[in-house]
């Protein structure tokens, strides 16, 4: 989303940046994962990594989200179709 406005402390500075904010919706197991992934390929030094557990929402996506990152999901299939690599490793 984005560019967003993003003011911060960084080195005894206050800095003020345009940025896009980026989202991505996993499963717990797979947090980690994204993080390391996400810290390797950014240009900053620290870049934001959160994880947010959802405390709700409805049904329907919810059920949505487990599935679409299941193993055996189309998504999963297609990481395995390139010879099992996907962006998040």
């Amino acid at each position: 989303m984005g560019p967003i406005r993003s003011i911060y402390r960084w080195r005894d500075a206050i800095e003020e940046e345009p940025e896009f904010l980026l989202l991505i919706k996993t499963r717990a197991p797979l947090v980690a994962r994204v993080a390391r992934r996400l810290i390797e390929l950014h240009s900053y030094e620290v870049p934001e990594v959160l994880a947010i557990a959802p405390q709700g929402g409805s049904a329907g996506y919810l059920a949505w989200l487990m599935e679409s990152t299941a193993a055996g999901s189309r998504v999963a299939g297609r990481a395995a179709q390139r010879g099992g690599k996907s962006d998040v490793s």
